[in-house]
């Protein structure tokens, strides 16, 4: 990990900050357990964990990371942050090798075992991507001979709708579920993906400053090509310099700067023949980085790209003042060994299909040495990608049907892997319909550049467990005071209960409810005229043991048993619930 928090993707024995990466082989393994290194996590200190995934063509699944509570974990795919890790969530892989790289900080003991789970997900999946079958992938710990890292071209995808809250409502003839959604863009954004359609140049003033010099090393099919660029920026975004170096050279043209992104194009002297270079980046924090397209001859600067254009990455940072000086490692390249663990890996090697091969082979750059240990890794595992990638998705349209009820929303804005959350009400009964239908859950994601139909289904677990959870009652607020107001009819999918009140002070038709019960058991259609004064929020829950309270908690295939009983006076669902408490307390 480097200092800033950006991950630097290990090979064996290369020095990372005041450490080295060991390779301990887990081939076969689920779970990888950290005592194996003789080394565990501490208080200040990250132990990482990876591994190489080889997908066989872009695909949606399900991503789990499990360890200790007590832990801190961190996790990237591909290079990019997961900014969220909870329970199962829908991740993209890309077709081809795929990195995974996981972060644990917790105290000493803490932190040792930790497995990444991936397998089928109950997210919705487009309608002509087939399932995941198990030999649809390939892992592996040690990095494949040749193998390069890539992104997936961007889709949006959408996680499995979720009741966060169920809501009684006054005057309302059934109990509504409070669903919640994301959707989370896949692909590169600027800088870190090639863009399908570069010509288009971002609204809006600058929010940078590219004036002066700068050091860049440009990742090339001929190897590293390190420059000094003097660049000079106008208030309104205008770009103009100069880069010198032993094959880029030269004046930039039609280079522009809108928010923290910018771009020009140049030419490339490259071997028998003069190229176009175009260039286009982001900077933050002090940092360009960005994509860079090849292609022959003609102005590149307005034209569409060119699919069999080569297209490469390239890195930037201010140019050391004059009078200091800069030590910079070249990058060298490494191939993977198929030796044992523990053997030092040799440099690339002249005559080799790598396209970095004619790249230098010095040591492995010294943690002093950030920029060369960053051109190091990067050269490894983030080369040209060998097809174009649409950048991932800033906003788009969703359509869900649940159970036949519909929810419309506009998506975004959207940055890669982090999600954005939708939500809607839908009533219960469609809701759970939903969670018994393999297909109970369809729709239409639309974004600029594609869409796709899906079908997918709710988890009948979590509608349970909502059920279990506080119900709020929605109502009207009473006047001159902090309280509540409301007529409720006792709706089909509480019938049977006992239901609890919550905080403040309750009365029914007039009558205060001194029990703590709103009623015991609640009769169908029982139309219930409530007060509540004391509480901005007031809530009810069912106070009868249920699915939660077994043992099967969790189990989908259980959940679907439970929920199917739970329908007219719900007596078989009541029932179970008996008869797990029956067998839990005989446990005991």
């Amino acid at each position: 990990m480097s200092e800033t928090g950006r991950p630097l993707f290990p090979d064996r024995d290369l020095v990372v900050g005041p450490g080295y990466w060991m390779l301990v082989r887990e081939d076969g393994r689920t779970t990888f357990s950290f005592a194996d290194t003789g080394e565990r996590a501490s208080a200040d200190a990250a132990t990482l964990a990876h591994a190489y995934i080889r997908a066989p063509r872009d695909l949606t699944v399900g991503m789990r990371v499990d360890g200790a509570a007590c832990a801190e974990r961190r996790l990237w795919l591909n290079g990019q942050t997961i900014d969220e890790l909870e329970g199962e969530m829908p991740v993209r892989l890309a077709a081809g090798w795929n990195t995974i790289l996981v972060s644990v900080v917790g105290e000493p003991g803490c932190a040792d075992e930790l497995s990444v789970v991936i397998g089928s997900t109950l997210a919705p999946l487009p309608r002509d991507e087939p399932p995941l079958s198990a030999s649809d992938l390939e892992v592996q710990a040690s990095r494949p001979p040749g193998a390069r890292g890539t992104l997936p071209s961007g889709a949006i995808v959408l996680g499995s709708p979720r009741p966060v809250e169920l809501v009684w409502a006054a005057d309302a003839e059934r109990l509504l579920a409070q669903v919640e959604y994301a959707a989370t863009a896949w692909g590169g954004g600027p800088g870190s993906a090639v863009l399908e359609s570069p010509d288009a140049i971002p609204d809006g003033p600058p929010t940078v400053d590219l004036t002066g010099e700068w050091s860049m090393t440009f990742y090339m099919p001929v190897g590293i090509q390190r420059t000094r660029a003097t660049l000079e920026m106008s208030e309104d975004g205008e770009l103009t310099g100069r880069l010198e170096g032993e094959r880029l050279d030269g004046d930039i043209r039609d280079g522009w700067v809108a928010g923290e992104e910018f771009g020009w194009t140049m030419r490339f002297g490259g071997r028998g023949a003069d190229l176009d270079i175009r260039v286009r980046g982001v900077l933050r924090e002090a940092t360009m980085s960005g994509a860079i397209e090849l292609g022959r001859g003609g102005d590149t600067a307005r034209r569409p790209s060119d699919p069999r254009a080569f297209q490469a990455r390239f890195e930037g940072r201010r140019a050391v003042v004059e009078g200091e000086t800069e030590d910079a490692t070249e990058g060298d390249v490494e191939e993977a060994p198929e030796e044992d663990a523990g053997q030092v890996s040799e440099g690339g090697r002249p005559g080799s299909d790598d396209p970095a091969a004619e790249a230098d082979t010095s040591a492995p750059a010294d943690p002093a040495d950030p920029d060369g240990l960053r051109a190091r890794i990067v050269a490894q595992l983030l080369p040209p990608p060998d097809r174009p990638l649409r950048p991932a998705p800033t906003g788009g349209t969703v359509e869900i049907r649940i159970g036949g009820a519909q929810l419309t929303d506009s998506i975004g804005p959207l940055s890669p892997l982090s999600p954005w959350r939708g939500s809607g009400r839908i009533e219960f009964r469609r809701l759970r319909q939903a969670a018994l239908d393999d297909r109970g859950v369809e729709g239409r994601v639309r974004w600029a550049d594609d869409d796709y139909e899906f079908r997918g289904s709710v988890s009948p677990a979590g509608v349970l467990e909502a059920f279990h959870r506080p119900i709020a009652l929605s109502g009207w607020g009473l006047a001159n005071q902090e309280g509540f107001a409301g007529s409720f009819r006792v709706p089909e999918a509480l019938a049977g209960f006992s239901l609890r009140t919550g905080g403040g002070e309750w009365s029914v038709d007039g009558t205060e409810v001194a029990d703590g019960f709103l009623c015991r058991p609640c009769a169908r259609g029982a139309r219930l005229d409530i007060r509540v004064t004391g509480t901005e929020r007031p809530v009810v829950e069912v106070d009868d043991p249920g699915f939660p309270d077994a043992s099967v908690a969790r189990d989908e295939s259980a959940a679907r048993t439970w929920l199917d009983a739970l329908r007219g006076d719900n007596e078989r669902y009541r029932e179970l619930g008996r008869e797990s408490g029956q067998q839990t307390a005989e446990n005991r």
